[in-house]
Protein backbone atom coordinates (compact mmCIF):
# COMPACT_ATOMS: atom_id res chain seq x y z
CA UNK A 1 0.00 0.00 0.00
CA UNK A 2 1.51 3.45 -0.94
CA UNK A 3 1.61 6.56 1.40
CA UNK A 4 -0.52 9.11 1.66
CA UNK A 5 -0.11 11.69 -0.44
CA UNK A 6 -0.01 14.31 1.88
CA UNK A 7 3.03 12.46 3.36
CA UNK A 8 5.09 12.45 0.21
CA UNK A 9 7.59 15.09 -0.04
CA UNK A 10 9.47 15.56 -3.60
CA UNK A 11 11.87 17.56 -4.83
CA UNK A 12 9.14 19.00 -7.43
CA UNK A 13 7.21 20.35 -4.43
CA UNK A 14 6.34 24.38 -5.20
CA UNK A 15 7.33 26.31 -1.64
CA UNK A 16 5.09 28.00 -0.26
CA UNK A 17 4.76 31.28 0.16
CA UNK A 18 5.92 31.27 3.92
CA UNK A 19 9.10 30.00 3.07
CA UNK A 20 9.94 32.16 0.32
CA UNK A 21 9.75 35.10 2.75
CA UNK A 22 12.00 33.24 5.23
CA UNK A 23 14.35 32.45 2.47
CA UNK A 24 14.31 36.44 1.45
CA UNK A 25 14.69 37.59 5.03
CA UNK A 26 17.89 35.01 4.93
CA UNK A 27 19.51 36.67 1.64
CA UNK A 28 18.27 40.17 2.91
CA UNK A 29 20.28 39.24 6.08
CA UNK A 30 23.13 38.20 5.06
CA UNK A 31 23.73 40.48 2.17
CA UNK A 32 23.51 43.36 5.14
CA UNK A 33 26.72 41.36 6.88
CA UNK A 34 28.44 41.09 3.59
CA UNK A 35 27.92 44.93 3.37
CA UNK A 36 28.86 46.15 6.67
CA UNK A 37 31.79 44.00 7.24
CA UNK A 38 33.00 45.46 3.96
CA UNK A 39 32.39 48.69 5.38
CA UNK A 40 34.03 48.49 8.49
CA UNK A 41 37.33 46.56 6.72
CA UNK A 42 37.23 49.81 4.60
CA UNK A 43 37.39 52.35 7.61
CA UNK A 44 39.92 50.16 8.99
CA UNK A 45 42.48 50.09 6.60
CA UNK A 46 41.27 53.93 5.92
CA UNK A 47 42.38 54.79 9.59
CA UNK A 48 45.70 52.44 9.58
CA UNK A 49 46.54 53.97 6.37
CA UNK A 50 46.60 57.14 8.10
CA UNK A 51 50.04 55.97 9.62
CA UNK A 52 52.54 58.67 7.78
CA UNK A 53 54.88 57.72 5.10
CA UNK A 54 58.01 59.95 4.62
CA UNK A 55 58.06 61.23 8.41
CA UNK A 56 61.27 62.40 7.96
CA UNK A 57 60.15 64.27 5.25
CA UNK A 58 62.08 68.24 5.43
CA UNK A 59 60.15 71.22 3.28
CA UNK A 60 62.79 72.51 0.52
CA UNK A 61 64.45 75.77 1.01
CA UNK A 62 61.92 77.95 -0.83
CA UNK A 63 64.41 79.69 -2.81
CA UNK A 64 66.38 76.86 -4.15
CA UNK A 65 63.48 73.87 -4.53
CA UNK A 66 60.13 73.49 -6.46
CA UNK A 67 57.02 75.11 -5.02
CA UNK A 68 53.91 72.71 -5.60
CA UNK A 69 50.03 72.69 -4.51
CA UNK A 70 47.89 70.11 -3.69
CA UNK A 71 44.22 70.51 -3.77
CA UNK A 72 41.99 68.18 -1.74
CA UNK A 73 38.24 69.23 -2.01
CA UNK A 74 35.37 67.15 -0.91
CA UNK A 75 35.37 64.65 -3.20
CA UNK A 76 38.43 65.23 -5.64
CA UNK A 77 42.33 65.36 -5.19
CA UNK A 78 44.77 67.11 -7.65
CA UNK A 79 48.49 67.90 -8.17
CA UNK A 80 49.00 71.29 -8.89
CA UNK A 81 52.55 71.84 -10.40
CA UNK A 82 54.50 75.10 -12.23
CA UNK A 83 54.43 74.96 -15.78
CA UNK A 84 58.10 75.25 -16.03
CA UNK A 85 61.13 74.13 -14.40
CA UNK A 86 64.55 72.70 -15.35
CA UNK A 87 63.33 69.84 -15.06
CA UNK A 88 59.55 70.13 -17.32
CA UNK A 89 58.18 72.20 -19.61
CA UNK A 90 54.70 70.84 -19.07
CA UNK A 91 53.93 73.17 -22.60
CA UNK A 92 55.75 70.48 -24.50
CA UNK A 93 53.20 67.65 -23.30
CA UNK A 94 49.77 69.96 -22.71
CA UNK A 95 49.79 71.50 -26.02
CA UNK A 96 48.09 75.18 -26.52
CA UNK A 97 45.99 73.68 -29.18
CA UNK A 98 44.62 71.14 -26.24
CA UNK A 99 42.86 74.26 -24.61
CA UNK A 100 40.28 76.18 -26.28
CA UNK A 101 41.19 79.46 -24.63
CA UNK A 102 45.37 79.12 -25.00
CA UNK A 103 47.14 79.17 -21.51
CA UNK A 104 45.56 82.26 -20.93
CA UNK A 105 47.28 84.14 -17.60
CA UNK A 106 47.72 80.29 -16.01
CA UNK A 107 51.14 79.87 -14.51
CA UNK A 108 50.42 76.18 -13.49
CA UNK A 109 48.77 72.99 -14.14
CA UNK A 110 46.40 70.87 -11.95
CA UNK A 111 46.49 67.48 -12.63
CA UNK A 112 44.13 64.65 -11.54
CA UNK A 113 43.69 61.17 -12.38
CA UNK A 114 40.10 59.38 -11.88
CA UNK A 115 37.83 57.50 -13.23
CA UNK A 116 36.35 58.07 -16.53
CA UNK A 117 32.84 57.60 -16.23
CA UNK A 118 33.06 59.90 -12.88
CA UNK A 119 34.80 62.38 -14.70
CA UNK A 120 33.32 62.52 -18.62
CA UNK A 121 29.53 61.81 -17.72
CA UNK A 122 29.46 64.03 -14.44
CA UNK A 123 30.48 68.25 -15.75
CA UNK A 124 28.50 68.91 -12.77
CA UNK A 125 27.15 67.03 -9.64
CA UNK A 126 23.86 67.48 -10.39
CA UNK A 127 24.61 64.62 -13.52
CA UNK A 128 25.85 62.33 -11.10
CA UNK A 129 23.92 59.37 -10.60
CA UNK A 130 23.69 56.75 -8.10
CA UNK A 131 25.17 53.68 -11.03
CA UNK A 132 28.21 56.27 -11.95
CA UNK A 133 28.67 56.34 -8.49
CA UNK A 134 28.35 52.67 -7.59
CA UNK A 135 30.42 51.50 -11.10
CA UNK A 136 33.22 53.85 -9.72
CA UNK A 137 33.69 52.57 -6.50
CA UNK A 138 32.89 48.96 -6.63
CA UNK A 139 33.91 47.87 -10.18
CA UNK A 140 37.73 48.50 -11.06
CA UNK A 141 36.82 51.16 -14.31
CA UNK A 142 39.21 52.64 -16.58
CA UNK A 143 40.85 55.92 -15.94
CA UNK A 144 41.26 59.58 -17.60
CA UNK A 145 43.75 62.37 -16.72
CA UNK A 146 42.48 65.71 -16.14
CA UNK A 147 44.58 68.79 -16.91
CA UNK A 148 43.03 72.72 -16.00
CA UNK A 149 44.93 75.54 -16.41
CA UNK A 150 45.64 77.00 -12.93
CA UNK A 151 46.67 80.52 -10.56
CA UNK A 152 46.58 78.54 -7.41
CA UNK A 153 45.86 79.87 -4.31
CA UNK A 154 46.74 79.14 -0.96
CA UNK A 155 43.91 78.17 1.61
CA UNK A 156 42.33 74.96 3.32
CA UNK A 157 41.94 73.00 0.08
CA UNK A 158 45.02 73.71 -1.55
CA UNK A 159 48.10 73.68 0.43
CA UNK A 160 51.66 74.89 -0.94
CA UNK A 161 54.83 72.72 0.08
CA UNK A 162 58.46 72.99 -1.27
CA UNK A 163 60.34 70.31 -2.58
CA UNK A 164 63.96 69.31 -4.03
CA UNK A 165 64.76 69.62 -7.74
CA UNK A 166 65.49 66.08 -7.33
CA UNK A 167 62.10 64.97 -5.42
CA UNK A 168 60.10 67.16 -8.25
CA UNK A 169 62.25 65.16 -11.02
CA UNK A 170 60.93 61.69 -9.22
CA UNK A 171 57.25 63.47 -9.18
CA UNK A 172 57.38 64.41 -12.74
CA UNK A 173 58.10 60.55 -13.69
CA UNK A 174 55.30 59.45 -11.58
CA UNK A 175 52.70 62.11 -13.06
CA UNK A 176 53.87 61.00 -16.70
CA UNK A 177 53.79 57.62 -16.35
CA UNK A 178 50.65 57.95 -15.27
CA UNK A 179 49.27 59.20 -18.72
CA UNK A 180 48.76 56.56 -21.54
CA UNK A 181 50.82 56.89 -24.81
CA UNK A 182 50.30 57.20 -28.40
CA UNK A 183 52.65 55.10 -30.45
CA UNK A 184 54.69 58.29 -31.10
CA UNK A 185 55.05 58.44 -27.00
CA UNK A 186 53.04 61.02 -27.43
CA UNK A 187 49.63 61.58 -24.93
CA UNK A 188 46.65 60.65 -26.40
CA UNK A 189 44.03 63.16 -25.81
CA UNK A 190 40.15 63.03 -25.46
CA UNK A 191 37.87 65.45 -27.61
CA UNK A 192 35.67 66.50 -24.93
CA UNK A 193 36.11 69.31 -21.70
CA UNK A 194 34.58 70.88 -19.51
CA UNK A 195 35.01 74.28 -20.30
CA UNK A 196 38.10 76.60 -22.22
CA UNK A 197 40.93 75.95 -19.87
CA UNK A 198 40.54 72.09 -19.00
CA UNK A 199 41.85 69.53 -21.13
CA UNK A 200 41.02 65.55 -20.72
CA UNK A 201 43.87 62.40 -22.37
CA UNK A 202 43.61 58.99 -21.55
CA UNK A 203 45.49 57.78 -18.42
CA UNK A 204 46.91 53.99 -17.23
CA UNK A 205 45.47 52.48 -14.60
CA UNK A 206 42.29 51.13 -12.72
CA UNK A 207 40.20 53.07 -10.68
CA UNK A 208 38.03 50.95 -7.57
CA UNK A 209 37.52 51.98 -3.71
CA UNK A 210 40.41 51.20 -3.09
CA UNK A 211 42.19 53.08 -5.50
CA UNK A 212 40.76 56.50 -5.97
CA UNK A 213 41.84 59.97 -6.91
CA UNK A 214 43.36 60.66 -3.41
CA UNK A 215 45.57 57.67 -3.77
CA UNK A 216 46.81 58.56 -6.63
CA UNK A 217 47.94 62.20 -5.56
CA UNK A 218 49.26 60.57 -1.98
CA UNK A 219 51.17 57.77 -4.40
CA UNK A 220 53.00 61.23 -6.07
CA UNK A 221 53.82 62.99 -2.89
CA UNK A 222 54.64 59.40 -1.27
CA UNK A 223 57.32 58.77 -4.43
CA UNK A 224 58.21 62.69 -3.97
CA UNK A 225 59.64 61.66 -0.67
CA UNK A 226 56.69 64.50 0.86
CA UNK A 227 54.97 63.13 4.19
CA UNK A 228 51.60 61.78 3.58
CA UNK A 229 49.31 59.28 4.76
CA UNK A 230 50.43 55.63 3.96
CA UNK A 231 46.93 54.74 2.44
CA UNK A 232 44.70 57.76 1.73
CA UNK A 233 41.80 56.97 -0.40
CA UNK A 234 38.97 59.62 1.03
CA UNK A 235 40.02 63.49 0.33
CA UNK A 236 41.64 65.95 2.15
CA UNK A 237 43.76 62.90 4.17
CA UNK A 238 46.45 63.65 2.14
CA UNK A 239 47.18 67.21 3.26
CA UNK A 240 46.69 66.03 7.20
CA UNK A 241 50.63 65.92 7.29
CA UNK A 242 51.14 69.53 5.53
CA UNK A 243 53.40 71.96 6.80
CA UNK A 244 51.07 75.01 8.13
CA UNK A 245 52.85 77.75 6.55
CA UNK A 246 55.95 77.98 3.73
CA UNK A 247 58.74 79.75 4.46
Amino acid sequence: MSAPAGNVESKYDVPSKRTWLRRLAIYLRRAGLLIFGTVVLYLICALVGLIPANRDFVPADSSSGVKIYVYSGAVHSDIIVPIRTPEIDWRNHFSRSDFRRSYGGATHFAIGWGDRGFYLDTPYWSDLTATTAAKAILVPSSTVMHVQLARPKENNECKPVTISHEQYARLVDYILNSFAKSDDDSLSRIDFSYDDYDAFYEATGSYHAFNTCNCWVANGLKTAGVETPWFSPVPRTVLWYFPDSEH
